[in-house]
């Protein structure tokens, strides 16, 4: 039964992320072409699902447990637990001031998430454009890629915060390293197209077919939207929103200066990958 509601839960997570914004699942290449399992890929996924479960779960509906269950007299005494990891193993600009495991942070901040949408959104993502970079850099290469863009957005977000002189606040996630990746894609596959699940333009199309009598499938699930586009949407959002949130002294919870730093982070994807990739982009071949 327990499966059977998890199952449910994550669909139902799928279509809510997917009514307005385009949720991605794949690419539209069929061949990869080093033929590389995508081990790195995989194994960070596997990590970040491992650390979540295993670790930040349990702490994470503890807190739901009291506090719903008035086993409390407050919020902040139920949230403290959980509260507590996040601050000691986040990202915080004043990492060294004896309340955090130090520079450590820069790799554990990066494998943390705070809920279980936190958590599917970014491994779809890593999916998505992880296994085709892999591809391009060899299996360990995309490793030191992913994090060296990891580390790069944890620490432009840090000094945007303290330049901004917002709340030191512990950050968590893989959003930014994987905005690297994402950056990187649109560099190197950016012909692509990218396999989404975008409710609203499911809906939207069906008052439209009359007008296309070829057109017989009435709804379709996934939609083909072209990586460029798609990519610089998502960089343009997260310079938008970071701007807003310079503005105003709010981030609402997300980390855009993050994503953003993540992204131009992705430029440095031509330091890890093969030989032969690096030859065949200067010499304008299909990659």
């Amino acid at each position: 039964m327990t499966g059977v509601c998890f199952i449910l839960l994550f669909a139902l997570n799928i279509l809510l992320n997917s009514l307005f914004f385009p949720f991605p699942f794949n690419d539209d290449q069929d061949r990869i072409r080093y033929g590389t399992f995508p081990w790195g890929t995989l194994g960070i996924i596997a990590i970040n699902v491992v650390v979540f479960m295993v670790w930040l779960a349990p702490k994470w509906a503890e807190w739901g447990y009291r506090y719903t269950g008035y086993t409390v007299e407050s919020f902040a005494d139920a949230y403290y637990p959980y509260y507590e990891t996040v601050w000691l193993y986040g990202y915080r600009g004043a990492y060294l001031d004896g309340e955090s495991i130090g520079g450590f942070v820069a790799f554990t901040s990066i494998f943390m998430h705070a809920d279980l949408s936190h958590l599917l959104g970014n491994m779809a993502y890593l999916w998505t454009f992880g296994h085709r970079l892999e591809d391009a850099c060899g299996t360990w290469r995309f490793v030191a890629f992913y994090l060296v863009c990891g580390m790069i957005a944890s620490m432009g977000s840090a000094g945007a915060r303290l330049l901004l002189d917002f709340e030191d606040v512990a950050g968590i996630g893989a959003s930014g390293a994987i905005g690297g990746l994402l950056g990187a894609y649109l560099l190197l596959f950016f012909n692509t197209k990218i396999q989404t699940i975008y409710m609203l333009w499911s809906i939207l199309r069906i008052p439209t077919l009359p007008f296309r009598p070829k057109q017989k499938q009435i709804w379709k699930w996934v939609t083909n939207i072209p990586a460029f586009w798609f990519l610089l949407f998502f960089a343009g959002l997260q310079a938008f929103y970071a701007f807003v949130s310079a503005q105003s002294g709010q981030t609402g919870g997300v980390d855009y200066f993050a994503h953003y730093f993540g992204f131009v982070a992705g430029l440095t994807i031509f330091f890890f990958l093969r030989k032969d990739m690096v030859v065949r982009y200067a010499t304008g071949r299909a990659l």
